[in-house]
């Protein structure tokens, strides 16, 4: 017996050993990646300590051993671009093949929804999809993670694209990305590492954030609760949460709840669909069902279109005219889930959608639906009701932050881990999440730009964010605005080298905070990368910017660079410009294009000392350059 439990444990050793000592590398390095030309590109991972690890690639073979800690690093010789793929082959105690890799362009994506906004639900999705045939085009995305400290993986896969690919795609990443292909003709690596509805500090490093006392004024979530990060994580898996409920089956389908003959007599007629506390009047953990009864337009009639509704806890499960078309699980408020309603169940007239959901903890159901079809809200007369299936006794369980609040979180599980990979630059999309304290933003945005790039070791990497869009009401007068204030937040993002702005007051909606035209967005993206990295200095890649300001008696003028052809986009008065005294209480100017200044001025103010353009939610404004980009939003007074 003695020795039989020896001989298990050698083996045991022996197998250790072997798993301890196989060379391992990161997910971005996989099938179908691309490469950075022109630039030194890392390749690394694990290995057992003082382990011999040769990477061969494009001519290319370089040995080294791994430390001390089984992390080892190869930097391959700046390499040409390259539309043949080929294998990467690395070699230990076992071999790796990374097969169908590209040599070209790689840009990295970050940001809040309208960064994470897929490509499916942009203008003319239909056509962009069926034109989407760009095999030298790669996506990876990062899947959704949160960690209390740097992680050295993360989760996910190169696609290549294909009109079946890209519909999930960045849609600000892969029209970026196809312009850049489109010119140059060159492989374009996209990495997406983005989430909804996030602030930009959980895309801090915790030490960007402890070096500046200011940010602890604008973080959410103080750090003594967010020390709780690693019972948060606990709770992110289903199995290590033995205090709370778990779903005992489908009796409501059993039931037939589903069908679109059930009786509803017994079922609470509600407004829409809601949080089950809201329909219920009381605090609820368990199984609920809603069902709506949409009348369809005739047009509507054999046609998809999709539904996406607010993060859920746990659990749910979609029925449409009785027909199971979707389920899943959404822990701790993750995305937002978007699923095809096929168009052979949909007919014009009474239509039944039901879902069940189920929550273990916290708020159950979600708090609102949204139908769509391809970039078009849908807006259908309902009539909705909801039923209890089961009420499961409260859950006890710690009253933790939302994860997108938390500082460093995102950053530790989706930034970190990427930082080795070698890219050209980073596309920035975000800032809706920060409106409520905008003056602490420009800082923290410079500080990103300054922190990724040091962690990338690439302290030039350009850096390009894009503006805020209009969105919400236009007021009749000149007002105070956060979005305002957030976008010139944004624009000293050029205080710092290598670094441009993507003006987008002209593309967004007012009733949508994920405004469609995300084409017209990338492409003045792709304008600066074309001009900074690739050569055509002579592409004007901004509208006008302001330079400087001048009184002369009662009239202010403006001047701006980038403002060669400075007119009004509509040929009429230039629109959007205010002016104040010293009393700073702003009225409509009047304002007269001269070469490349602005002639500012109202009849009613003698002694004006401030101007701003474009400074509102959604402002009215109309002044451009030759090359039809929009002027940067201002004000003088500060």
């Amino acid at each position: 017996m003695r020795l039989r439990k020896c001989i298990l444990a050698l083996l045991a050793a022996f197998c250790a050993a072997q798993i301890h000592a196989d060379v391992k590398v990161p997910a971005i390095i996989s099938d179908n990646m691309v490469l950075q030309a022109g630039m030194p590109v890392n390749i690394w991972g694990k290995a057992a300590p003082s382990e011999e690890v040769t990477v061969a690639f494009a001519g290319q073979k370089k040995t080294v051993k791994a430390d001390a800690q089984g992390n080892w690093n190869i930097v391959l010789e700046p390499m040409k671009s390259n539309t043949e793929s080929a294998s990467l082959k690395i070699t230990g105690k076992n071999n790796i093949e990374v097969k169908n890799v590209l040599v070209g362009e790689v840009w990295l994506g970050s940001g809040q929804s309208n960064m994470e906004w897929s490509a499916s639900q942009t203008l003319n999705v239909k056509e962009e999809t069926q034109a989407a045939n760009y095999p030298l085009i790669r996506h990876f995305k990062v899947k959704v993670n949160i960690s209390s400290s740097e992680q050295d993986d993360i989760e996910g896969q190169w696609t290549v694209c294909s009109p079946s690919t890209m519909p999930g795609y960045s849609a600000i990443l892969y029209y970026f990305g196809r312009d850049l292909f489109k010119q140059m003709k060159q492989p374009v690596g996209l990495i997406n590492s983005s989430l909804g509805a996030t602030s930009i500090q959980p895309w801090l490093s915790q030490a960007v954030l402890d070096a500046n006392p200011d940010y602890a004024k604008a973080v959410t979530v103080p750090k003594e609760k967010y020390s709780s990060l690693k019972v948060y994580n606990q709770y992110k898996d289903d199995t290590q949460r033995p205090c709370l409920n778990k779903d005992e089956g489908n009796r409501g389908e059993e039931s037939g709840w589903h069908k679109t003959d059930c009786d509803t007599k017994d079922w609470k007629e509600v407004q829409s669909l809601m949080f089950a506390e809201k329909a219920l009047n009381k605090n609820f953990d368990g199984a609920i069902w809603f069902r709506g009864e949409l009348e369809m337009p005739a047009d509507r009639q054999d046609k998809d279109f999709f539904i996406k509704f607010e993060p859920v806890t746990d659990a749910f499960t979609i029925y449409f005219n009785g027909e199971k078309v979707a389920s899943g699980t959404q822990q701790l408020n993750i995305g937002w889930p978007s699923y095809k309603i096929p168009g052979k169940l949909v007919k014009a007239g009474k239509n039944i959608l039901t879902i069940r959901f189920f929550n273990a903890f916290g708020n159950g159901a979600a708090g609102r639906v949204v139908f769509y079809d391809g970039p078009t809200d849908l807006k259908f007369s309902a009539k909705w009701f909801c039923k209890v299936e089961k009420e499961y006794p409260i859950a006890n369980v710690p009253n933790l932050p939302a994860f997108r609040d938390l500082p460093g979180a995102l950053y530790n599980a989706m930034i970190a881990p990427i930082n080795p990979y070698t890219v050209r630059g980073t596309l920035w999309y975000q800032g809706e999440g920060n409106t409520w304290a905008p003056a602490i933003y420009a800082k923290m945005l410079q500080d990103l730009a300054t922190s990724w790039r040091a962690a990338k070791k690439q302290p030039e990497m350009p850096v390009y964010v894009v503006q805020l869009a209009n969105y919400m009401a236009v007021k009749n007068e000149p007002a105070e605005s956060n979005w305002a204030h957030l976008r010139e937040s944004q624009a000293k993002i050029l205080e710092i080298p290598n670094t441009a702005i993507a003006v987008a007051i002209d593309v967004g909606e007012a009733n949508n905070i994920h405004p469609a035209n995300k084409q017209e967005v990338s492409r003045r993206l792709s304008l600066a990368a074309r001009h900074f990295c690739y050569g055509e200095k002579a592409l004007e890649y901004s509208g006008p910017l302001f330079s400087s300001a001048s009184i002369e008696g009662s009239k202010i003028r403006i001047k701006f660079t980038h403002a060669k052809g400075l007119k009004s986009k509509d040929g009429g008065a230039v629109k959007g410009f205010a002016i104040a005294g010293e009393d700073k209480k702003f009225v409509w100017a009047d304002a007269v294009i001269e070469g490349d200044s602005v002639l500012v001025s109202n009849p009613d103010l003698k002694n004006p000392s401030f101007v701003r353009y474009a400074w509102a939610d959604i402002p009215v404004c109309n002044l451009y350059n030759s090359d039809n980009l929009p002027a940067v939003p201002f004000r003088t007074d500060k």
